[in-house]
């Protein structure tokens, strides 16, 4: 009887080699390729957290102050307030194995970069709507002092005529409240607040100068009384001396 003999194929044995190897290479290459799409992905989440983060530490921050008394519009602190608190998402990083869970991972990244891109535009039109509205109140509030001392500096021109010491305060009260008047008519606050300010100034030294005219008024009619009662008090005297020596 004669033996089996086993016969060996050396083509084959490559051939599953290969196939072994080309599967582990495709296993790798789908792996690396992942891993490095998932690292653009969190680099893209980095860059979107970033810039929300930013926005929401300083100008959120500052505008989230502003209250509801200080602007035209309420509802616009109330909005930004509720975008200001909102939950951030998990983070979630890149350090896991495997194909399926880096995709699983990626799309998480992508899911979180897609919310900061979303409420970093939301957060920021909140800001923008409470900063503008508070302009506005600031703005409607300063033409509204501007108002109030340019009618009391009308009011005072008017009533101090011919009454004032020095008339040269009743000018330089005329002359701010032309320019007064173009400036309220503008936007700059800061303008509006100053010459209020310089109106009630120069209404106080019209004042002055209106009392320092009672004042020297009132001496010149008291000295006035004085010479005449002293005049009167001497003829009587004189006319009491005539009739005496009669």
């Amino acid at each position: 009887m004669k033996g089996t003999r086993k016969t060996t194929d050396p083509g084959r044995r490559k051939r599953i080699a290969i196939i072994g190897v080309s599967a582990l290479l495709v296993a790798v290459l789908a792996a690396g390729g992942a891993r490095e799409a998932c690292a653009r992905s969190s680099e893209t989440l980095r860059v979107a957290r970033n810039t929300y983060d930013t926005l929401h530490d300083q100008d959120a921050a500052e505008a989230v102050k502003i209250t509801d008394k200080q602007v035209a519009d309420g509802d616009t602190v109330t909005v930004l307030a509720a975008a200001y608190k909102e939950k951030t998402p998990d983070l979630a990083a890149c350090n896991v194995s495997g194909v399926d869970q880096l995709r699983e991972v990626m799309g998480r990244i992508e899911q979180n970069a897609a919310w900061y891109d979303t409420h970093t535009a939301d957060l920021s039109k909140a800001v923008d709507a409470v900063n503008e509205s508070h302009d506005a109140k600031t703005l409607k509030d300063a033409k509204d002092a501007l108002s109030k001392q340019l009618t009391a500096a009308q009011e005072k021109v008017k009533d101090t005529a011919g009454k004032v010491k020095d008339d040269r305060t009743r000018k330089d009260l005329k002359a701010m409240i032309d320019k007064a008047a173009t400036t309220k008519r503008g936007k700059d606050v800061k303008a509006m607040d100053a010459q209020a300010k310089q109106l009630k100034d120069l209404m106080g030294k019209v004042d002055a100068s209106a009392k320092a005219k009672q004042d020297a008024d009132r001496k010149a009619k008291e000295e006035q009384a004085r010479k005449e009662a002293e005049a009167a008090a001497a003829a009587a005297a004189q006319a009491n001396a005539q009739a005496q020596q009669q």
